[in-house]
C-alpha cells in the first residue's frame, strides 16, 4: 500500500502545472447572447448557416462572463483534417466581439493564463492528436493570436 501511494505521489509531482479545461461543445445555440453571437458571425462572414457548427461557453478570463468558442464544420473533412475554422466571441460593452480565429480539428483551454486569459490549445495536425498551437490573448491587438 505504502508502496502504491508512493508512486500515486510521484506520478503527482511529474504532471504539468496546468492542464486543459473540459469543454462541452453544444450543436445548437442557448440564449439570447449565443444567438446575437451567430447572428454577429452571420453578418460578418465568419460562418455560411448552411453549415453546422458547434459552441461552447466558457469564461477564459474569470471575469464571470462567458465567452464562446465556434467551429464551424464546413465539411466532413475538415474534422478528418484538422482544418475547421473555429471563431472564439466575447461580450465588449454589451455588444458581441470578435475575440480571434483560427483552424484546426479540436480545440482546448488551459488552466495558464498570459495576460488574465487563459491560453487556448487548437490541435491542428491531422496525424498527431498531441500536437497543438497555442493561442494566447494579445492586449494591444484585442485579440487571441499564436504564441
Amino acid at each position: 500500500m505504502r508502496r502504491f501511494v508512493f508512486t500515486l505521489l510521484l506520478i503527482c509531482l511529474a504532471t504539468p502545472a496546468w492542464a486543459e479545461q473540459p469543454l462541452i461543445f453544444r450543436d445548437e445555440i442557448r440564449g439570447v447572447r449565443e444567438f446575437e453571437l451567430l447572428e454577429f458571425f452571420k453578418r460578418n462572414q465568419r460562418y455560411d448557416p448552411r453549415n453546422p457548427y458547434k459552441i461552447a461557453a466558457v469564461d477564459l478570463n474569470n471575469d464571470g462572463v462567458e465567452e464562446w468558442l465556434f467551429q464551424e464544420i464546413t465539411s466532413p473533412a475538415c474534422l478528418s483534417n484538422a482544418d475547421c475554422r473555429f471563431a472564439v466571441g466575447g461580450l465588449s460593452e454589451g455588444k458581441v466581439a470578435l475575440l480571434g480565429e483560427m483552424r484546426g480539428g479540436k480545440i482546448g483551454v488551459a488552466d495558464e493564463k498570459l495576460y488574465g486569459a487563459r491560453k487556448l490549445l487548437v490541435y491542428n495536425k491531422k496525424n498527431d492528436d498531441f500536437a497543438y498551437q497555442t493561442y494566447v490573448w494579445t492586449p494591444t491587438e484585442w485579440a487571441f493570436r499564436p504564441e
